[in-house]
């Protein structure tokens, strides 16, 4: 896949019309842009297209996995039910390590989030985890990376990072509605 280049070092690259090009009455260009060269819409179109394709390269691989998170979503009903607990953290988290050292307990779920896998805090926190006996998801970019290495079970998608946390989005949505209708088909047994 081809990494794209900032928009800004792309814009500086192409021959643009002056921002008075469509007439001194226009009157909606920031004075900060007055005189700056404008991108064309039709090449504006064209990066928002491409960027919508590479987000659905991250959702494809989202799909190629939903059979994990049908699993997971199982395995968590089930877990919750017995009185097990989920714990989630991401490359945000300082005390990824140190939290689940103070909460997780033996039969829990441990579910880390990590667009690249390479966090060393949620490597600590999925190691720590194993030491107490909880179960490790992740959801992390491409692999091979050392979080999915670390972890039980991993969801890892394909993509540049902002894609990757996007399909965690759409993954972690489709997880909670799969898990709802876990929970449900419990209780009607």
């Amino acid at each position: 896949m081809k990494a794209s280049r900032p928009f800004r070092e792309r814009a500086a690259t192409r021959s643009h019309e002056p921002a008075g090009a469509f007439g001194a009455s226009r009157s909606a260009v920031p004075p900060a842009l007055a005189g700056a060269h404008m991108v064309p819409d039709e090449e504006l179109a064209k990066e928002i297209e491409a960027n919508v394709g590479e987000a659905e390269e991250s959702l494809h691989s989202l799909r190629r996995q939903s059979y994990v998170i049908a699993g997971w979503a199982r395995e968590l009903a089930r877990r919750l039910a017995s009185g097990s607990r989920l714990l989630v953290a991401g490359n945000g988290a300082p005390g990824a390590e140190a939290q689940v050292r103070a909460r997780a307990r033996h039969g829990d779920v441990v579910l880390l989030l990590s667009t690249n896998g390479r966090s060393p805090r949620l490597v600590a926190a999925a190691r720590t985890a194993h030491e107490l006996g909880a179960r490790t998801w992740a959801f992390t970019g491409p692999t091979p990376n050392p979080l999915a290495a670390a972890v039980d079970e991993v969801v890892a998608l394909e993509g540049r990072n902002c894609h990757v946390e996007e399909a965690q989005l759409v993954g972690l949505h489709a997880l909670r509605e799969c898990f709802e209708d876990c929970v449900a088909e419990r209780e009607e047994r």
